[in-house]
């Protein structure tokens, strides 16, 4: 079986410990394939608002994107 986990974070808490339990049943038999946001993922809005409230420039994670 094949199996995708997307992690909202990449703290090492109560939830990642939980999933843990849970991947443990299947770590043998299974593929599994584990991401961390945001190092994982695409590049996306972070949700600052300094490009509403000061310059579109001044946005940190625009990538090479004319307003």
């Amino acid at each position: 079986m094949k199996i995708t986990v997307i992690n909202g974070t990449e703290k090492h808490g109560v939830t990642y410990r939980m999933k843990e339990i849970f991947l443990e049943q299947f770590r043998d038999d299974s593929e599994i394939t584990e991401y961390y946001l945001p190092k994982d993922g695409p590049g996306f809005c972070m949700g600052c608002t300094a490009c509403f409230r000061n310059n579109p420039n001044l946005c940190k994670d625009a990538a090479d994107e004319s307003w």
